[in-house]
């Protein structure tokens, strides 16, 4: 099934069935996920928790399409996306699975004022958006003239949402995006979260932050990676 036939036609939007990860190491295996099982709906924030090291980065890494399965199959839209090619791991990160990393910086484009973030990020997808009214969505359409440079981390992350928003994209996978945040700041980003879920997009977030834990609609707990709950 091709990813752009699916696109919001299936329900979970995202599901991983048995799913096992190993990295090698000279002579050595570690198992970074060992049969994980999941499912994302659209319309919900689902998080999956654990310490450093339990595999949660890898598995989002995975639904990103960075990286791929040893066993088990990972599904976004109902397409299998260990079976892409490159190229078209490329694509669903462009169309369908928009990535919000840890490091704000690491997001945007800081010699681009905030809006033009929004506009490029929607026209990378083939779309045309008002950035203002987009950012209004995370509380920043204020700002939309402002220099990347100019805004605190907490505000960049919630422009990176707002990016992810105006992409169009059906998933959102937020790596740690509250980490390098104060308290404040972070509370603003999990409601920027909180308000792409409610836009119908299927959120999915690898945190230890038990405050974007408390806010998750499904929380998936790894240890060591294992599923626990």
């Amino acid at each position: 099934m091709e990813l752009r036939e699916s696109l919001r036609t299936v329900d979970p939007l995202v599901e991983c069935r048995s799913v096992i990860r190993d990295y090698r190491t000279g002579g050595e295996i570690t198992r970074a996920l060992d049969d994980v099982s999941m499912v994302c709906l659209p319309g919900r924030m689902t998080v999956i928790a654990g310490a450093s090291g339990s595999g949660k980065s890898t598995l989002l890494g995975l639904v990103a399409g960075l990286d791929r399965a040893d066993d088990g199959l990972v599904l976004v839209a109902g397409a299998d996306v260990g079976s892409l090619s490159r190229r078209g791991r490329r694509r669903l990160r462009r169309d369908h699975v928009t990535m919000v990393m840890p490091q704000p910086s690491d997001n945007l484009f800081d010699h681009l004022s905030v809006g033009e973030n929004i506009v490029w990020s929607a026209g990378r997808s083939g779309r045309v958006v008002d950035p203002v009214r987009v950012l209004d969505q995370v509380e920043l359409g204020h700002r939309s003239q402002a220099s990347v440079r100019e805004m605190s981390g907490g505000e960049q992350q919630r422009v990176a949402i707002a990016a992810a928003l105006a992409a169009g994209a059906p998933v959102i996978a937020a790596d740690e995006p509250t980490a390098s945040l104060d308290r404040q700041s972070a509370a603003l980003v999990i409601a920027a979260l909180r308000a792409g879920a409610a836009a119908g997009v299927c959120v999915l977030v690898a945190t230890h932050d038990e405050d974007v834990i408390g806010a998750a609609d499904d929380v998936v707990r790894l240890d060591h990676g294992r599923r626990l709950s």
